[in-house]
Formats: structure tokens, sequence, C-alpha cells
């Protein structure tokens, strides 16, 4: 077969290349090895049978032919969709971010096993070195960009922090953002060989998620413990991550635990699941937002009442930044 239309049907020869292709109203053209289109298929996150309809510009959101446009100018310096160039080397961006992550994290979570009889902020201040590490290689291989707003209603006394779950990113970032905290936890993170035990050393409240009665008394009890020690707590109350766009149920627990201590709640929402989506290895270059609301005090509100308040916010923000 050939090119035809506004189709995409390549040409093979023996050197696995992809000759040519032709795709979207100026028909331009490149040449494309099946690792390259293997590599444009991670980064967008469709499967063989997608892909040509993806690549016709009259079907695609325009995000998608700005992503291939914008490949191009960063790896020829030309704004030019005639000379589109993604190739492999975004696939390498990709793993390098990856692998990058990995090897660190193998490498504290050991070391800080030698931390076990020292004070929690000492471990709190070694092991969050993984996570700022993170963000800071996620910004150099795949450019992942934070934009914070509302600095200025951070607290640097003990509170809970109370934000939606979209990503793994959050678990990262917030420990850039935040001063030292630890989360609520499913048990089974705890199992996992280095990495888990290195969790323990940050004193998290583990739950066991299938015994959500028991779950939120133990939050509330961990909890209040926690911020007697001069610990914050993030806790997100949708309870598991959502997809992008997508505001789950909000539980009471960080709620109660406020009106439990007196202690104050900070809200939190972010929208990184546009870039990092829940159960995707796959990251996206752009600008994630992060917005801080102002503390929320101990007020005769029912706990239900301010998660309430507290999710309307969110659902504001929510409309608001996407």
């Amino acid at each position: 077969g050939h090119p035809g239309g506004n189709g995409f049907n390549p040409y093979y020869d023996s050197s696995d290349t992809v000759m040519s292709y032709n795709s979207g109203p100026q028909g331009w053209a490149s040449s494309w090895t099946n690792s390259d289109i293997k590599a444009l298929q991670e980064i967008w996150g469709v499967e063989d049978d997608d892909f040509s309809g993806y690549l016709r510009s009259d079907f695609v959101v325009a995000s998608t032919w700005s992503d291939i446009v914008r490949i191009n100018m960063e790896k020829t310096g030309s704004t030019s969709d005639s000379v589109i160039q993604a190739k492999q080397v975004d696939k390498s961006e990709y793993d390098s971010g990856f692998v990058g992550s990995i090897i660190s994290l193998i490498l504290i979570s050991f070391i800080s096993l030698f931390l076990v009889f020292t004070s929690y902020h000492t471990r709190q201040k070694f092991i969050s070195q993984w996570a700022i590490f993170c963000i800071w290689w996620l910004k150099i291989t795949v450019n992942i960009k934070t934009k914070v707003i509302g600095r200025e209603n951070i607290l640097y006394s003990p509170c809970i922090i109370i934000s939606n779950h979209q990503s793994t990113w959050e678990t990262l970032a917030f420990q850039t953002i935040f001063p030292p905290h630890t989360w609520v936890l499913k048990r089974e993170l705890l199992w996992l060989p280095v990495f888990g035990w290195s969790l323990a050393l940050l004193n998290p409240i583990i739950i066991n998620r299938g015994d959500k009665l028991n779950a939120i008394k133990k939050v509330i009890r961990q909890g209040s413990d926690r911020l007697k020690k001069g610990i914050s707590i993030v806790i997100y109350p949708e309870g598991t991550r959502q997809p992008y766009k997508q505001l789950g149920a909000y539980q009471n627990g960080g709620s109660a635990i406020a009106k439990k201590t007196g202690h104050s709640i900070v809200p939190v929402y972010h929208n990184a699941g546009k870039l990092w989506a829940k159960g995707s290895f796959i990251k996206k270059p752009g600008e994630i937002t992060v917005v801080i609301g102002k503390a929320i005090s101990n007020s005769d509100l029912k706990p239900s009442e301010v998660t309430e308040r507290i999710r309307h916010w969110t659902l504001e923000q929510e409309n608001k930044f996407n």
C-alpha cells in the first residue's frame, strides 16, 4: 500500500524504517522507524488500531497536533509541521526519567534503613530528598513544571492538608511545597521490600481499606497522635486516585481530626492528572497548577459540613483551572 488521503499507511523497508506517511490537511511527510511510532504510541497512550485515526488532524484534538509541532520545534528548532522529528529521543527521555527515579529510590530507601534510630525530622529530611529529586528530574527530562498559587496560605504549624487525588505526582510534589508531613497509606505499601520499610520510618497512618469503619477510626486516632507530635498530615479524602477532571466523594476523616484536635485544615487543589494520569507511567510535558486555599480554623460546623465546604471549594478550582 501507499499513503493515501489523510490516512496513515506507511511504506516499510528491510531496515525497519517507515519511509513516509501522509497525514493532515497539509499532507506533510517524514521518515519514521517502527520504534519511533511505538514511542509516540506510548507518549500518547494509544493502541495500534487507534494510531492511524489518531494522526488524522481532522479527528484529533488540537492539543495533540500542537504536541507534534511542539516536539518538532524542540528537537529541530523548526516551527514547520512538514518536517516532524519526534523520533526515539522522546522515548529515551521517558525511559531516562523512569530509570533515574527508580535508581535514586533504591539508593535512598536502602540508606534510610540505617536511620532507624534517628529522630523523625532527620529521617524525613533525608527520605524526602527522593521526592525533591523526582520533581527536579521530571522537569529536566519531561519538562513538567509546577505553578503554585496561594503559597501565603501554607501553615508552618501542624495542620491537616486535604487535597484531591489524581496522580502519583502530588505525593512527591507536596514534599517540595509543604513543611514536613506524613500521609494516610494503605497497608500493602509497607509490604514492599526496602521501599515499604523506608516509608514506615516516616510515621504514616496505616489503614486497611477493606475495613472502612476501622480505617476511619484509625485515621482519627493516629492522626491526632501525629499532630500532637508536631507532624502535619496529608489526607486524600477521595480514598483513591481519580481520573483527571473527576472529583470523587469526600470522606470526613480529615475534618473529624480537625474537630477533635482543634488544628486547622489547609485545602489544596491540583490538576496533576492531565500530565501524569492515574495508573500510568506515561508523563506529558506541561504545567501542573497547585492551588492552596486559606486555612479553615476550628468552627461549630459538623465534620460533614466542613468536608462539603472543602469539596465545593475544590470543584470551584477545578472549573477555574481546567
